[in-house]
């Protein structure tokens, strides 16, 4: 049973480096959920933002800040064997679902956000939300935090993605410092054989 794949790939599309439909895609995002201030603040700064503003900002914020790369498994293992298994797992999985990587690694959110939502509920996609997704993004957003207030609209995406997830697994946030082992991540052991 699929968990939202349009909906997954819409935040994904709000991740990737901004577009032409960048406010469009946004506000389509923060109309879903209109309760959500995370995309409402989103979609206001979409709206407002020059293009190649938006492009500075995402380029700074993701691209030359380590601390908030997008990474997933990087955010978990930094540059270790362990983030080299999770990669190869997270691989095989994209390819089974039809999931292209482009010229990201598989842990990459963006292709994370878009497995996520093919997975099976025999896949523990919950697992992965628990142990690897929601956690990585804690540490995204804490590192936004402490790079300033000029990342605020990015930080409250990720937050916002966060909030999605928690609320649509039944997850608690994770607290910053959560770093789980290789050996308690589904991911690595159940969810992707």
């Amino acid at each position: 049973m699929s968990h939202g794949s349009t909906r997954y790939d819409l935040l994904a599309r709000l991740l990737e480096y901004p577009g032409p439909n960048l406010a469009r895609l946004a506000a389509g995002a923060a109309g879903e959920r209109p309760g959500d201030k995370g995309l409402a603040a989103f979609a206001a700064w979409a709206e407002a933002a020059d293009p190649r503003g938006a492009e500075e900002l995402y380029t700074r914020a993701f691209d030359l800040h380590a601390p908030c790369c997008l990474e997933v498994g990087w955010q978990l293992f930094g540059e270790s064997y362990k983030r080299g298994s999770f990669l190869v797992r997270l691989r095989q999985a994209a390819r089974r679902h039809g999931v292209g990587e482009g010229t990201e690694l598989p842990d990459h959110l963006i292709i994370v956000l878009r497995l996520l939502g093919r997975l099976g509920d025999d896949e523990d996609p919950r697992g992965l939300v628990e142990e690897a997704i929601v956690p990585a993004l804690v540490k995204m957003q804490a590192g936004l935090d402490a790079a300033g207030d000029d990342f605020a609209p990015y930080r409250a995406l990720l937050a916002a993605v966060q909030g999605r997830l928690c609320a649509d697994f039944g997850v608690a946030p994770a607290p910053a410092a959560h770093r789980p082992e290789a050996a308690r991540l589904p991911v690595l052991h159940e969810v992707l054989p």
